[in-house]
C-alpha cells in the first residue's frame, strides 16, 4: 500500500512538473529518474491514473490540456507564424492607437495537420463536463475555467471567453492571499491562475482594438493587474533573489506575459507615471529571467522605456521610483488596486547610481538639471532654435540614473537576441535602440568626454547587427565626437558618407525588394522539392508559375519599404556632412579636408530645389563652406591665391548672414575673415552683432576684446574684456547655483487618481499643462549648430584672461600685470586642468622663486607624484625636462608643420594658445590604448601647451620688467612642461640676448629645430644677423645645419650646448685678457690691418643681410605674410642694399599691418571654428 501510495505521488509530481515546464509538443515530456526510460504524455497520463484513481479530475484535464496547447502550438507554426519574434515590431507611444500582437484567433470551421477548429471548441466541451466533477474543489473548478477560457479566446470567442469567467467568479473568489501565503513556488495551479487573468485581460484587450472603445480598458488593466499580484506574490518580493536563475516555466510565461501587455496597454492608454511604473515592474523581474527568455519581448520593453524617458523630459512629469508599499485592500477593477500593485513590483527595480559614480571633476561636462520644470532658458537673444532639445534638461539625477540603466540593459538583450541580418534586410530593431540611446544622451546634456564612451559602446556593438546602417554609422559619428575619439570619428564620418553614396547610386527600396523575392523563391521551391532544371524547363514550355508572371511579391515588397527606414534623407546627410566638416577645421586641423566636404555639402544643397527652399539649410551651408575655405586660405598660404579664396570665403559668409540674420555663429566667423582681411570696421560691426545674439558666447567677447586692441584702443579693449570676463563669471555662478537647486528638487509625485475615480488622461504633463517653471542657464548657447562643451568653455575664458593681462600690462604697466596672473594660474589649476588634481598655487607669477622650491606644485602634469622626473638636462641649465629624448626627437618632425604666427615682444604674445587643432596629433599616438588612455592623452597634451603659455607669458612680463631671475625661473617651467615647443626656446633666446648672443642664437636654432616654420624665431634670427653680422652663418642651409646640431647635442648629452659655448666665452675672456683684445693689428686678430678688417666687416654685413632677406622673403611668402616684425626687418635689409622702392613698399606694408594688429594675434588667441 505504501509503495503504491509513494508512485501515486511521484507520478502526480512529474505530472505537474511536466505541465509547468510547458513542453506540450514534446514527445517525451518526462524522464523518470532511476528508471532510465522517457515517457510520452499519453503514458505518464495513464501512470497518474493507475497509481491515483481517486483523482479522476487531474488526468482528464491535463490530457485535454495537452491536447489544446500542442493543437493552438501547430496553427502557429503552420498558418499565423506566432512567435515571440512577432513581438520585434510592438511599438507602444503614449496617445496612440498601436496594438500589442495577439496570436492570431484559430477558425472554428478550419482544420490542419495537428490542429482543428472544432476540436478545440470539443475540448472546451469536455472541460465543462470535467469542471461539474470537480464542484467541490475551488482550485480544480477555477483551474478549469482558466483552460475554458483560453480555448475559447483561442477561437476569437472573446465574449464568451470573458463572459465564462464572470460567470466562474473567477476574478472575485481566486485565494490570492493563499496562493502567495503557501509554499506554492512550483504549484501548478499558479500557472494555471496566471493563464485565466491574462486570457481575461487579453480578450478585453483584443475586444478593446476591434470595437475602439474605452469601455475596456479598465478591465484589460484589471486581468493584468491580477496575474501580476498573484506572480509578484510567488515568484517576486524578497524571494526574487534566490530564484535568479531559475528556468523559465509556465509561471513565468504567463507572468511575463501579463507584465509585458500591460506595460505596453499603460503606455498607450495611461498617464505617464503608470506607464513608467508598469516598464519598471516588468525590469524588476528580467534580472533573473534566463537570459534567452522572451528576448523580442525585452528588446520591445527596451525601446518603449527609453522613449518613454525621453517624452517625460520633453513633455514634462517625470516621476521616480514609487516608495514600496503594501497590498492593496481596493476592489481589484478599481484603478487604485491596479496602480497599488504595479507601484509595488516597480520599487523593486533597481537603479545603479550612475551620478554618483561620476561626480564630475573640474574641467568635465556638467549637465543642468530642470527646477520643478521641463525646460531651460538662457541669455540667448537669437529666434534661431537649430537643436529644441539643448532648452530641455531631465528634472532630477534619478532619471538619469534610470536612463543609462536601462541603455545598458537594452544593448545587452538586443545583442542576444538578434542576429546579423540577411541580404537586404534591414535590422528595425537595432535602428530603433540606436536613435531612442543617442536621443536620451542629447536629452541628457549631450554630456561629453567619457560619458559618451557607454554610447559609443552601444552604436559599436549596434554595428554587429546592422549591415552598413547609415543611421548607426551618423549616429557613431556623432557621439566618438562628443567622446573626443576625433581619428574614430573621421573614419564613422567618411564609412557614412560611403555607404550613403553608395546606397543613392541605387534604388535601396528596389534592390532590397529583389535580393529578398529571391531568397523567398528559392525557400518556396525548396519546400515543394522542385530542381533548378525542372524550373527552367517549365519557363521554356511557357508553364510559368503564377508568382513569376504576378512579379514582386508583397513580403518582398515590404522588406524594401523596410530597407527605407534606414536611408537618410539628403537634408540628414547635408547636415551631417556640415558637422563634418565643423570637427575637421576645429579638432583635426584638416583644412583641406574640410573644404572638400563643405564643398560637397554645398554643392548638394544647390543641386536640390527641396533644399534649396530651406533658407536655414543653406545659410547654415553656406556659412561652414566659408569657415572651411577661410581656415584652408590660411593652411594653403600661397600669394596668388589668398586673395581669391579670402573672396570666396567672404562672400559665402555675407550670403549667409543675408539669409539668416539670427545666426551668431555667421557673424563671429565673418568677424574673423574681415579681421584677417585687415577690415577692422567691419570685423567690429560683425562682432556685436554675434554678441548681441548671444551675450553669453565668451568667444565674440574674446574677439571683440582683439578688434578693438586692432584700433590701438587698449582702454577699450580692456573694459570689453572686464565685461565679458565679468558676465562669464556671473553666468558660471548663476547655473552652479541652478544645478544645485535642481539637484535638491525631489522628483515630483505620480499623478493623483481624479475625483470621480476615472482613469487620468494625460500626454505626460501634469495636469495636461507644461510647467510654467524654467532654469535660467546663463551659459547655454540655444542659437548656435555647435556649441562649445564646458571644458571648451572653461579654456575660452582663460584666454580671454590671457588677452586680459596683456592689455592690462599696455594700460596700467608690468607689475600690474604680473600681479594679475596668479588669478590666472588659478582659474587654470580650478577650471581647466582634469588630468590630474593639481591644487591652484598661492605664489604663482608673483613669486617664482617660491614655485621653483616647490617644483612641480604648479605642473604636475607630467607626473603624478608632483616632482619633475630627472631624465635629461634642460638646454638652459635650470631644470629637468618632462620628457624622454626619444620623445623629443618624435616631436621636432611632426611639430614642423604646425603654424604659430610671429610672437614678438608685445604683451603676453609670447605666451599665445596655440590651437589643440594644430598640436592634438603631434605625439605619437599609442594603437592599444584604451579609448579613455587615448582620451587623457589628448587632454594632457592640450593642458600641457596651456601650462606651458601661462608660464610662457610669466616669463615675457618678467623680462620686459627687468626681472632676470624670475624670467628665467618661468622659462624653466615652461620648459619642463614642453621641451619640445618652440616658443619655450624663442622666449629663452630672448633672455639669452641680454648677455649672450651665442646662446641665444643656440636657442633659436633649437625653436626652428622644433618648428620649421616658426616665424618669430625667424623674424628674431633676421635681426640679431642684421645687427650682429658677425653672428650670421654663411647661408641658409648653414642655419638648418645650426639648428640640427643645436637638436642633437640636447637632445644626446645633458647641457652640451651649454658647456660648449660656455668653455668656448671662457677661453675668449682668457685669451682677450692676456693680448689686450682681438683688434686689428693684434696677435689673435686675422686681418693685417684696419682697412683689411673694415672691407671684411662690409662683406659680413652683406652677408648677414642677404641671408636675412632669404629668411624673411620665405616667411612672408607663406605662413608669415601679415607679419609686421617681418616685412619691417625686410625694409630694412633693402634699405641698406639701395633698394629705396622696395624698401618703401615694405615699410609702408608694416606700417599698414602694424595698425590694425591686434594685441594677441586671432590663429593664437581664438578658435577659427
Amino acid at each position: 500500500m505504501a509503495a503504491k501510495a509513494a508512485k501515486g505521488a511521484l507520478y502526480a509530481s512529474e505530472l505537474d512538473a511536466a505541465r509547468l515546464r510547458g513542453d506540450w509538443t514534446a514527445e517525451h515530456p518526462t524522464h523518470l529518474a532511476g528508471k532510465g526510460k522517457n515517457i510520452t504524455w499519453p503514458e505518464l497520463i495513464r501512470k497518474y491514473m493507475k497509481h491515483n484513481p481517486n483523482s479522476p479530475v487531474t488526468p482528464g484535464v491535463a490530457s485535454v490540456e495537452q491536447q489544446l496547447h500542442a493543437s493552438i502550438a501547430a496553427f502557429q507554426s503552420q498558418k499565423s507564424s506566432y512567435s515571440d519574434s512577432s513581438h520585434d515590431a510592438d511599438v507602444a507611444i503614449p496617445g496612440q492607437k498601436d496594438t500589442t500582437v495577439l496570436p492570431e484567433p484559430i477558425p472554428a470551421d478550419e482544420s490542419g495537420e495537428g490542429w482543428s477548429g472544432k476540436e478545440i471548441l470539443a475540448a472546451n466541451n469536455r472541460l465543462e463536463d470535467l469542471a461539474a466533477s470537480a464542484r467541490g474543489d475551488d482550485l480544480a473548478k477555477h483551474s478549469v475555467a482558466a483552460l475554458r477560457a483560453y480555448a475559447l479566446f483561442s477561437v476569437g470567442k472573446d465574449e464568451d471567453a470573458i463572459g465564462l469567467l464572470h460567470n466562474t467568479k473567477f476574478l472575485e473568489e481566486v485565494n490570492l492571499d493563499a496562493l502567495k501565503a503557501g509554499d506554492h513556488l512550483e504549484d501548478y495551479a499558479v500557472a494555471l491562475m496566471l493563464l485565466g487573468f491574462c486570457v481575461y485581460g487579453m480578450a478585453n484587450e483584443r475586444l478593446h482594438a476591434s470595437r475602439n472603445n474605452d469601455d475596456f480598458r479598465p478591465f484589460v488593466l484589471a486581468g493584468y493587474a491580477r496575474a501580476i499580484d498573484l506572480h509578484e506574490g510567488v515568484r517576486g518580493g524578497k524571494r526574487a533573489g534566490a530564484l535568479r536563475g531559475l528556468p523559465a516555466d509556465e509561471i513565468e510565461a504567463w507572468g511575463e506575459t501579463a507584465l509585458y501587455r500591460n506595460a505596453l496597454f499603460s503606455v498607450r492608454h495611461g498617464d505617464l507615471s503608470l506607464g513608467l511604473n508598469a516598464l519598471r515592474a516588468y525590469q524588476a523581474h528580467t534580472g533573473r529571467w534566463p537570459a534567452s527568455f522572451r528576448n523580442p519581448q525585452r528588446n520591445a520593453i527596451y525601446r518603449t522605456y527609453l522613449n518613454l524617458l525621453n517624452i517625460s523630459v520633453e513633455q514634462g512629469g517625470y516621476v521616480g521610483l514609487p516608495a514600496p508599499t503594501t497590498a492593496s485592500k481596493d476592489d481589484w477593477r478599481s484603478f487604485a488596486y491596479q496602480k497599488s500593485v504595479v507601484n509595488s513590483v516597480a520599487a523593486r527595480m533597481t537603479i545603479r547610481d550612475f551620478e554618483a559614480e561620476r561626480v564630475p571633476r573640474h574641467g568635465q561636462a556638467r549637465r543642468m538639471l530642470g527646477a520643478e520644470g521641463r525646460g531651460i532658458t538662457s541669455r540667448t537673444t537669437s529666434t534661431r532654435r537649430p537643436a529644441p532639445h539643448r532648452a530641455l534638461r531631465p528634472s532630477s539625477a534619478t532619471w538619469s540614473n534610470e536612463l543609462l540603466t536601462v541603455q545598458a540593459s537594452a544593448a545587452a538583450s538586443i545583442l542576444r537576441s538578434t542576429e546579423f541580418p540577411r541580404a537586404g534586410q534591414v535590422n528595425i530593431s537595432a535602428l530603433q535602440l540606436a536613435d531612442a540611446v543617442v536621443k536620451g544622451w542629447q536629452l541628457n546634456g549631450e554630456q561629453a568626454g567619457e560619458h559618451a564612451d557607454e554610447i559609443v559602446e552601444i552604436l559599436y556593438s549596434l554595428t554587429k547587427i546592422t549591415f552598413h546602417s547609415q543611421r548607426v554609422s551618423r549616429h557613431l559619428f556623432t557621439v566618438l565626437v562628443a567622446a573626443e575619439a576625433y581619428d574614430e570619428a573621421r573614419l564613422a564620418l567618411e564609412l557614412y558618407i560611403q555607404i550613403f553614396e553608395k546606397a543613392a547610386e541605387a534604388d535601396a527600396a528596389g534592390s532590397s525588394a529583389l535580393v529578398e523575392e529571391a531568397r523567398l523563391r528559392k525557400e518556396e521551391d525548396d519546400a515543394r522539392g522542385y530542381e533548378i532544371q525542372e524550373n527552367k524547363v517549365e519557363e521554356r514550355d511557357g508553364d510559368t508559375d503564377a508568382r513569376q508572371t504576378n512579379g514582386i511579391s508583397d513580403a518582398a515588397k515590404k522588406a524594401g519599404e523596410a530597407a527605407l527606414q534606414d536611408h537618410d534623407d539628403e537634408e540628414v546627410f547635408v547636415s551631417t556632412l556640415l558637422y563634418g566638416a565643423h570637427v575637421l577645421t576645429r579638432y583635426l586641423g584638416d583644412a583641406e579636408a574640410s573644404d572638400r566636404i563643405a564643398r560637397k555639402a554645398l554643392d548638394k544643397v544647390a543641386a536640390s530645389t527641396k533644399l534649396g527652399n530651406s533658407r536655414s539649410l543653406v545659410a547654415r551651408a553656406k556659412r561652414v563652406a566659408g569657415t572651411a575655405r577661410a581656415a584652408f586660405c590660411a593652411h594653403d598660404a600661397t600669394p596668388h591665391r589668398r586673395q581669391e579664396l579670402h573672396d570666396e570665403a567672404l562672400s559665402l559668409l555675407k550670403q549667409s548672414a543675408t539669409l539668416e540674420d539670427q545666426s551668431s555663429e555667421t557673424y563671429y566667423q565673418l568677424a574673423y575673415l574681415q579681421a584677417e582681411m585687415r577690415d577692422i570696421p567691419s570685423a567690429i560691426r560683425s562682432a556685436r552683432r554675434a554678441v548681441e545674439l548671444e551675450p553669453a558666447d565668451v568667444q565674440t567677447w574674446h574677439l571683440l576684446t582683439l578688434l578693438r586692441s586692432a584700433q590701438k584702443d587698449f582702454k577699450g579693449a580692456l573694459r570689453i574684456a572686464e565685461e565679458g570676463l565679468a558676465g562669464a563669471e556671473d553666468d558660471d555662478e548663476a547655473d552652479a547655483q541652478a544645478l544645485l537647486r535642481g539637484l535638491a528638487t525631489p522628483t515630483s509625485p505620480a499623478s493623483p487618481r481624479s475625483a470621480s475615480g476615472a482613469f487620468p488622461q494625460s500626454n505626460g504633463i501634469p495636469n495636461g499643462k507644461p510647467s510654467a517653471k524654467l532654469t535660467l542657464a546663463r551659459t547655454v548657447l540655444l542659437s548656435v549648430d555647435y556649441p562649445p562643451s564646458y571644458g571648451e568653455r572653461a579654456e575660452a575664458v582663460l584666454r580671454l584672461m590671457i588677452t586680459h593681462n596683456a592689455l592690462e600690462e599696455l594700460v596700467e604697466g608690468t607689475d600690474a600685470a604680473i600681479e594679475g596672473q596668479r588669478e590666472i594660474f588659478e582659474f587654470f589649476h580650478k577650471r581647466v586642468a582634469t588630468t590630474v588634481a593639481a591644487p591652484a598655487p598661492r605664489k604663482a607669477a608673483a613669486d617664482p622663486k617660491a614655485a621653483a622650491d616647490k617644483r612641480g606644485r604648479l605642473s604636475t602634469l607630467l607626473s603624478s607624484s608632483g616632482t619633475a622626473p630627472h631624465r635629461f638636462g634642460s638646454m638652459s641649465g635650470m631644470g629637468q625636462s618632462g620628457a624622454t629624448p626619444s620623445r623629443a626627437s618624435t616631436l621636432i618632425h611632426s611639430l614642423h608643420r604646425r603654424r604659430h604666427p610671429v610672437a614678438t615682444d608685445e604683451p603676453a604674445s609670447a605666451g599665445a594658445v596655440p590651437l589643440p587643432a594644430s598640436s592634438a596629433h603631434s605625439e605619437k599616438v599609442d594603437e592599444t590604448a584604451t579609448a579613455a588612455a587615448l582620451r587623457e592623452q589628448q587632454r594632457g597634451r592640450q593642458e600641457r601647451e596651456l601650462l606651458g603659455t601661462l608660464w610662457l607669458m610669466s616669463a615675457s612680463s618678467f623680462r620686459r620688467a627687468g626681472k632676470h631671475s624670475e624670467c628665467r625661473v618661468a622659462v624653466q617651467e615652461a620648459e619642463r612642461i614642453e621641451p619640445a615647443r618652440s616658443e619655450v626656446w624663442l622666449q629663452l633666446a630672448l633672455w639669452f640676448e641680454q648677455d649672450d648672443l651665442q646662446l641665444a642664437l643656440a636657442s633659436l636654432y633649437k625653436a626652428l629645430a622644433c618648428q620649421g616654420d616658426n616665424i618669430a624665431a625667424v623674424v628674431h634670427l633676421a635681426r640679431i644677423f642684421l645687427a650682429n653680422p658677425d653672428h650670421s652663418p654663411s647661408s641658409v642651409p648653414q642655419v638648418v645645419l645650426e639648428a640640427s646640431l643645436a637638436t642633437q647635442a640636447h637632445s644626446s648629452t645633458p647641457n652640451a650646448l651649454v658647456q660648449h659655448v660656455d668653455r668656448a666665452r671662457d677661453e675668449q675672456v682668457s685669451a682677450t685678457g692676456q693680448s689686450g683684445g682681438r683688434g686689428a693689428g693684434s696677435k689673435l686678430s686675422p686681418y693685417s690691418s684696419t682697412a683689411d678688417a673694415h672691407s671684411s666687416a662690409e662683406k659680413r654685413e652683406l652677408s648677414a643681410a642677404s641671408l636675412a632677406e632669404g629668411l624673411l622673403t620665405s616667411i612672408t611668402l607663406s605662413h608669415g605674410w601679415d607679419s609686421p616684425e617681418a616685412w619691417l626687418y625686410l625694409g630694412q635689409v633693402a634699405s641698406k642694399t639701395s633698394r629705396r622702392e622696395k624698401a618703401r613698399q615694405c615699410l609702408e606694408f608694416a606700417l599698414n599691418l602694424e595698425q590694425t594688429k591686434p594685441v594677441r594675434p586671432l590663429s593664437h588667441a581664438l578658435y577659427r571654428a
